[in-house]
């Protein structure tokens, strides 16, 4: 009767630990998707910053204008303000996972000196589904 104790206790056992090791795998994929998620919006955070301090990084004009990156190879033709961010976005240390992240950025321009700059963040996350993040700033006017 002992012998049955114990191999039902190693079942029950064995359960529990696959039980863990479940629960585990899936708050690390979590943990992952929320560090993303962080490095998305510092990022937004210090596009502002680039934007206050130089209003003109993007060129705003009265025309619609968006630029595209995919590759850290495109980054060079971003305008220099941006450069050096944009290079650290798709670097392949970055928590977005470099080379799955793309970036736009479109900038619009009034007659009155506003400029609205959208950056759009696109990135495959760790669960392999499509992620993106929106970011709209206004600049200049008044």
């Amino acid at each position: 009767m002992t012998l049955v104790e114990v191999l039902a206790a190693i079942l029950i056992f064995t359960f529990g630990l696959l039980s863990v090791a479940k629960l585990y795998a899936s708050l690390m994929s979590a943990h992952i998707s929320n560090e993303q998620i962080t490095a998305v919006q510092t990022y937004g955070n210090r596009f502002w910053a680039v934007l206050q301090a130089s209003p003109d990084a993007l060129g705003c004009s009265t025309t619609a204008q968006s630029l595209s990156f995919e590759t850290a190879a495109q980054v060079s033709g971003a305008p220099p303000g941006l450069q050096s961010l944009l290079n650290e976005i798709m670097a392949e240390k970055s928590p977005l996972g470099a080379p799955s992240v793309s970036i736009v950025l479109s900038a619009l321009g009034s007659q009155e000196g506003e400029c609205e700059a959208t950056v759009n963040v696109a990135w495959t996350s760790q669960s392999g589904g499509a992620r993106s993040q929106t970011f709209t700033f206004q600049v200049g006017g008044l």
